[in-house]
């Protein structure tokens, strides 16, 4: 080659074909012309021709080579290894040409056509265990190799494919079905080569073993709770976490703070006794009595302990919670410090409802049909400073809650020397209670703790509170032979205080109870005289009854959060309520009115003073009573 080494313009490189008339001039020396295509290819870059050079060199020897289209292909991308350090295999790519300047086609009319102006290709298919569903991974070159795990429907997609420009890939309106074609023909074609691999969404029992602990299963689901599944690992060692949570929980820890830590291994047990999610709520007025330090502790079962990985605080709606309890499936959703405070109390029974049921509601999907419905078997676990329920929750809200009051007591012992040790220590104790479930028997043994301790919890609390106490105690007795061994298990008289009865449950004996409490605090508005002008009613006290004016009762019924209807027919029921043809109300002088106006009449000592016949629900009429207020 002559010393002097030949230059052309931006305009020689971009629309003639002289430059590379040069080039293939060269032919017979491949490697002279292999170092003035690097320093060509250098200056067409510093005039602002950035893989201009390269395509048209190509493009002008596919000329030069009509038959090139036709010829078989493979990638000559950089070097991309898999995650166990192995060599990605070169995929064939057909008519496609792959290599460091991007991926191109032939065309006999247009000449090379750019598809994409860096490296990309489909590395993996991944299928979702739980739905079916196809998803690919692609890996993309820009500086270094990247990787995305991207839904079928979006990636053959050519309107939905743009999408992933937000990731920085080079697609846009104007090359995307020629994208969308290439990545479809690598995958087909490449059907033996590429890795296949199963993914899941969430955490919990699967069909065969519990997620996260399946080998080589990827994980696939909404991007915002993957911090919380990679959170689910085995740090330090077992026994620096079981010596450590026996010292400051099951030896220095309140009996709330036991049942929390149960809880987090009954969670687990829900869906193979065939029962229906339930919600521990521990709570104490007292500050610093340890209630975020005992939810780390708890969570350290499974998972890193640390705020912000796998405990949740409670900032989202109720279809936020159902997603979170659609992530978890079947191990522990433990939310630290629920807010009840003002408005957000009245969600809580409807939050309860919705958890409690273990499946969410029927939605409908963006593109016609429905979506898939989530379903749950799990355990909440919450703290905070007043209980869950409140005293017009209705009964199954109540049911569904154990809501304990760890009054002034420290809820675990050295709060910070164990916080310090679990921080490094963590993880281990929920895969090994796990693993003991799978071997022969060992559910039936369970199963028959379960069952012995529901008996035992006859007549000591409702069925429902019966079922979840029941699980919490079987659950703490096989965690303490297989993960403590420390002869500390929680017994029936432990729980016991903290569960409700039929009577604490029953929203109206509550309404009752409240009723009778609002009559004594205003007793102004119940007399003839010194009640500011304003009338509630009247109490005859002889005869242990009390007026009070429909519409008023309606109002502080409500207000409270009672229904009047519901109330009315239970207290019938009950001999609490004075009848009249079948009527819930009566007429009453009240306060001196002119007109008496129509009353609800409740018995204030149903004991002594029943005020409806048993059989037909009629009034029983004193004769010595006034009959103009029985109209």
């Amino acid at each position: 080659m002559s010393e002097v080494q030949r230059v052309f313009t931006a305009d020689e490189y971009a629309s003639t074909s002289t430059p590379y008339e040069y080039l293939d001039g060269l032919g017979g020396n491949p490697f002279l012309q292999a170092k003035e295509v690097t320093r060509l290819e250098e200056d067409a870059n510093k005039k602002g021709l950035y893989n201009t050079f390269r395509r048209m060199w190509k493009a002008y020897k596919d000329t030069m080579n009509p038959n090139k289209a036709a010829q078989d292909h493979v990638m000559e991308f950089p070097e991309l290894t898999l995650e166990d350090d192995t060599k990605m295999p070169r995929l064939d790519c057909g008519a496609y040409t792959c290599d460091d300047s991007g991926v191109s086609i032939f065309d006999q009319r247009l000449g090379q056509i750019s598809v994409c102006s860096h490296p990309i290709m489909p590395v993996k298919k991944i299928v979702n265990l739980d739905t079916n569903e196809c998803k690919t991974e692609i890996a993309y070159f820009l500086g270094w190799w990247r990787r995305t795990i991207v839904d079928n429907k979006v990636l053959f997609n050519a309107q939905k494919i743009i999408e992933l420009s937000s990731l920085d890939i080079s697609v846009s309106s104007e090359n995307a079905r020629l994208m969308v074609n290439y990545l479809a023909f690598v995958r087909d074609t490449n059907r033996d080569k590429l890795r296949q691999v199963k993914s899941i969404g969430r955490l919990g029992w699967m069909e065969h073993g519990f997620s996260p602990y399946v080998k080589d299963v990827l994980f696939d689901g909404n991007e915002q709770y993957r911090h919380a599944f990679e959170a689910v690992k085995q740090v330090g060692t077992f026994e620096a976490w079981r010596d450590c949570i026996v010292k400051s929980l099951r030896a220095g820890g309140s009996i709330p703070a036991r049942v929390m830590l149960a809880s987090a291994f009954a969670s687990v047990l829900i869906k193979p006794l065939n029962a229906l999610p339930f919600i521990v709520h521990c709570w104490a007025n007292k500050s610093g009595s340890g209630k975020t330090a005992t939810m780390m502790a708890v969570s350290s079962v499974w998972a890193n302990p640390s705020q912000g990985e796998y405990m949740k605080s409670f900032n989202t709606t109720n279809v936020g919670i159902e997603m979170l309890a659609g992530f978890y499936r079947d191990m522990p959703l433990c939310i630290d410090e629920l807010e009840l405070k003002g408005s957000k109390r009245d969600t809580f029974d409807t939050m309860i409802y919705s958890f409690c049921e273990g499946v969410g509601r029927m939605r409908g999907a963006k593109n016609g049909g429905l979506q898939k419905t989530l379903t749950w078997n799990n355990c909440m676990i919450t703290t905070g400073e007043e209980p869950l329920t409140s005293g017009n929750s209705k009964a199954g809200a109540v049911n569904r809650v154990l809501d304990i009051n760890n009054g002034d007591a420290d809820m675990m012992a050295s709060p910070r020397e164990a916080l310090a040790v679990l921080s490094v220590n963590y993880g281990h104790a929920g895969r090994l209670f796990v693993e003991s479930l799978k071997k022969p028997g060992v559910m039936d043994e369970i199963r028959q703790e379960q069952d012995r301790v529901y008996a035992q919890l006859e007549g000591k609390a409702t069925d429902k509170q019966r079922l979840s106490a029941s699980i919490i105690l079987a659950a703490d007795a096989w965690a303490t032979k297989v993960i403590f061994r420390d002869d500390r298990a929680l017994t029936v008289d432990d729980l016991v205080p903290y569960l409700q009865s039929e009577a604490t449950t029953d929203v109206n004996q509550r309404a009752y109870e409240w009723l009778m409490d609002m009559v004594s605090i205003n007793s102004a508005r119940f007399s003839t005289s010194d009640n500011n002008g304003e009338v509630w009613g009247v109490v005859e006290e002889a005869e242990k009854r009390v007026y009070i004016i429909k519409s008023v009762f309606d109002r502080i019924m409500q207000e409270e959060g009672y229904n009047s209807t519901g109330f009315l027919s239970w207290a019938k029921g009950k001999k609490l309520l004075r009848t009249e043809d079948g009527r819930t109300t009566v007429k009453k002088r009240c306060g001196g009115s002119a007109v008496p106006p129509r009353c609800v009449c409740i018995s204030m000592d149903p004991a002594e003073k029943p005020l409806t016949d048993p059989e037909t629900g009629y009034v029983v009429v004193d004769e010595q009573e006034n009959m103009f207020d029985m109209v």
